[in-house]
């Protein structure tokens, strides 16, 4: 009986482990569209969107990550306005409110808001940047792909620690956890016990695999059209993060046909946080930020 059951377990776990790790069959369990966020309903006033508008020409639209909020741009905003942009940093729906809000949210809808948020933008200004952090540099990615082959292309494209790859350990039991539930141990923050800016991080704290999910579903066809970039480009990721790969940064200097790339290979050293979260660290945030304004002053 034992050299049947066995084989059996076995050929059961292989097939789990491949339906987890290569998604046959996926669909994205939520495709409607959404509207903006109820900023009243935000948990904190650090999550709400930050827009900044001085009737200046060139805007810079700023993205932000999973499961986050705008307030990780609060100090890019500030410099990024001096420098003669209007800012939007734009809460996207799910986000900023209520765990349970982002649990009946999927990356296509939170690309279909930025997308139309994205295209208000270009029809009101002469010059539009887009700037995306983690899982939102995946979604300005996107955006640059889909657009900049039409009139609605954007003038740069800035990826700040993006996602477009993920380690196969931590995908490994994903798609089963979200077949069970949506989320796992969800709370609100807006503080951490950490330092150089890492302890003002306000967001989502829990385990949510079925939004996750579907963001790792969406990257194989994000890191496909990254040959396909020929626009200003500027990437920049720490070698030693925490969050997302380092080889996402790889990937996206391997790929990229940009006329104009610039890559920042940034090493913090060791660190409390996870040096992921680059707008918001005090000890790189103005070096980071001049150095962007300077790639984008030569445009």
């Amino acid at each position: 009986m034992k050299r049947i059951i066995r084989p059996i377990i076995l050929l059961f776990l292989v097939l789990l482990v491949c339906w987890n790790l290569f998604l046959p069959g996926y669909r994205e369990p939520y495709t409607s569209v959404l509207a903006a966020p109820d900023e009243s309903r935000c948990f904190s006033p650090k999550c709400r969107s930050i827009i900044k508008t001085g009737g200046n020409d060139k805007a810079i639209l700023m993205i932000h990550g999973f499961p986050s909020t705008p307030y990780l741009y609060t100090f890019f905003a500030d410099h990024f306005f001096q420098e003669g942009y209007d800012v939007y940093a734009p809460l996207l729906p799910g986000f900023g409110t209520d765990p349970k809000d982002l649990e009946r949210t999927s990356f296509n809808q939170w690309y279909g808001y930025i997308r139309s948020y994205y295209l208000k933008l270009r029809k009101q200004y002469g010059t539009v940047i887009i700037m995306g952090h983690s899982m939102g540099g995946a979604l300005a990615i996107k955006l640059a792909e889909e657009f900049q082959e039409t009139d609605q292309r954007p003038d740069a494209l800035v990826s700040i620690s993006a996602v477009v790859s993920y380690r196969k350990l931590s995908r490994l039991f994903v798609r089963t956890l979200a077949a069970i539930k949506p989320s796992y141990g969800t709370f609100t923050q807006s503080h951490q016990d950490r330092d150089d800016g890492q302890e003002e991080w306000t967001g989502y704290g829990g385990i949510f695999p079925r939004a996750g999910l579907s963001l790792i579903a969406n990257l194989p066809q994000i890191r496909k059209g990254i040959p396909s970039l020929t626009i200003p480009f500027y990437a920049v990721q720490d070698k030693g993060d925490k969050t997302v790969p380092f080889s996402s940064l790889k990937t996206i200097e391997k790929l990229q046909q940009s006329e104009r790339f610039q890559v920042w290979e940034m090493d913090m050293g060791k660190r409390s946080h996870t040096r992921h979260n680059l707008p918001m660290y005090r000890s790189v945030q103005k070096e980071l930020a001049s150095s962007i304004s300077l790639f984008l002053r030569d445009l």
